[in-house]
């Protein structure tokens, strides 16, 4: 069985202590309902998989929601979350695992299975938590050069429920070329709060645009590469 190291890709995952949200988000995530992306990864050791990410967005109660289902050779996410970006619900099903979040206020449950035994654990926490980091990132201040700290569950710690403190920082504007064409891009900088941002950082290109769209992932998984290969958005031209 092979592992991804730090975890592949995007909207999920990747690792760590915590703090308080250091820079103000967005306005409010521009999610298209039905987008798709086709993302390449490159792992360590240079072979190369695919995954697909499906977004949506809805109403109810009067509240928007938005989230996605995204599939890659080791697993799932579902992902509910509201109109910042904040996770309301997340299910990781992971090498076969079912493992479920829920969330809230400065608190999260994790419950689900784990090698055929139940688990189940509640803590609570100061700031914002989540084990996945696409919807934060596309909703980012694209104008703030401030650090937007936050914790992220570790999925290579489950079945425990544990977090490292990271954050991200936008820097300049940039042009990026991948399979599924040129984008104007904004570089975000993804790394720990701690010593161990010494050790990992990951260049992070998304769209420098209202909807900020995922488009490359330098060092993530960590000593591998994300890139788009394809992408579907109903009713709207490519940019």
């Amino acid at each position: 069985m092979k592992v991804y190291g730090m975890s592949l890709l995007l909207f999920l995952l990747l690792l760590l202590p915590v703090g308080s949200v250091g820079a103000a988000s967005g306005t409010g995530l521009a999610i298209v309902d039905g987008e798709r992306f086709v993302y390449e990864i490159i792992l360590p050791d240079g072979e190369k998989v695919q995954s697909e990410c499906r977004y949506w967005r809805k109403e109810s109660q009067g509240r928007v929601l938005f989230g996605y289902t995204y599939n890659d050779p080791v697993g799932k996410w579902d992902v509910l979350t509201n109109a910042q970006g904040y996770p309301v619900e997340v299910s990781h099903e992971f090498y076969g695992n079912p493992i479920k979040f829920t969330f809230g206020k400065n608190k999260v449950h994790m419950s689900g299975f784990w090698n055929g035994e139940n688990i189940s654990e509640e803590r609570e926490f100061k700031g914002l938590i989540t084990p996945e980091i696409a919807m934060i990132l596309r909703n980012l201040d694209l104008g703030s050069k401030d650090r937007f700290v936050l914790q992220v569950i570790q999925k290579d710690e489950y079945p425990e429920l544990v977090t490292y403190t990271m954050y991200f920082q936008v820097k300049e504007d940039t042009t990026i070329t991948v399979k599924a064409g040129t984008f104007n891009c904004k570089r975000v900088v993804f790394s720990l709060t701690d010593w161990r941002g010494l050790f990992y950082k990951s260049n992070q290109y998304i769209t420098n645009d209202e909807y900020r769209r995922i488009i490359k992932m330098e060092n993530f998984p960590r000593g591998g590469e994300t890139e788009l290969k394809d992408y579907e958005v109903p009713e709207h031209s490519r940019q």
